[in-house]
């Protein structure tokens, strides 16, 4: 049984080797012979340029470099997600502006470190949760 070409097959060397080919060009009335080896296409000269170069534009200032940080994962509670989302949408609503959630855990945070009491507070919550 005689093997089929498939479709992407490559043309033999010796159909390759062939140095032009014939195409029918409608602009040129007829027949056209087109190279097929590199050192046989002539570049034309370049053309002049009509229009006028456009000035690139003005590139964007770059951001500054975010501090890197930890990243933490935080299962929590539902009541303990509600109470989160609550605050997060009070600090929204009296800013009027996007607050992110971590911005609302970094002041809380910030504010327990600094503060004794609210440390307090917070040690003796924990400490009142059973585990």
């Amino acid at each position: 049984m005689a093997e089929r070409k498939r479709a992407g097959a490559r043309r033999s060397l010796a159909a390759a080797a062939g140095a032009t080919r014939r195409r029918y060009d409608d602009s040129a009335g007829g027949a056209v012979e087109h190279p097929q080896q590199p050192d046989q296409i002539t570049m034309p000269a370049p053309a002049a340029v009509t229009e006028p170069v456009l000035t690139p534009p003005e590139p964007r200032p770059v951001p500054p470099a975010k501090r890197a940080g930890s990243k933490y994962t935080a299962m929590l509670d539902d009541d303990v997600v509600d109470a989160f989302e609550q605050v997060t949408r009070i600090a929204r609503r009296r800013l009027g502006r996007h607050v992110d959630k971590i911005e609302v855990l970094s002041a809380l945070l910030l504010l327990a470190a600094d503060d004794a009491n609210l440390r307090d507070q917070v040690v003796g919550t924990i400490g009142a949760r059973p585990r």
